[in-house]
């Protein structure tokens, strides 16, 4: 049995919601039920991206987590990334690499890095 990451380390509380993605076709994405996570670590980011004349905000962030909220599969490129949900920041982002990390004595780590 392996212990929990400690509560200080991920204190975020049901603040991101993952939308798995299924599939695409000529419709576009298709998106599985959303997953709400317990305790996640959000490092946020906003960048300007474009000429002086046209410029974007972009997101980027990246998110920490315990492979246990995603049971078996973990999240694929293109999935969609609600942060700060429910609050006044709130804003969506897609995954654009998931990477997991094993260790012997703590849960496996997840991390969603946005764009």
């Amino acid at each position: 049995m392996t212990r929990r990451i400690p509560r200080r380390a991920l204190p975020h509380r049901g603040l991101v919601i993952v939308e798995p993605l299924h599939g695409a076709g000529a419709g576009g994405r298709a998106f599985g039920p959303p997953v709400t996570l317990g305790r996640a670590l959000i490092a946020d980011g906003l960048a300007l991206r474009g000429s002086q004349y046209e410029q974007e905000a972009e997101v980027s962030a990246v998110v920490y987590c315990e492979r246990a909220e995603f049971g078996a599969d973990l999240p694929f490129p293109d999935s969609k990334v609600t942060l700060w949900a429910g609050q006044a920041g709130e804003r969506w982002a897609m995954v654009k690499r998931s990477e997991r990390y094993e260790h012997p004595q703590i849960a496996d780590v997840v991390v969603l890095v946005l764009r």
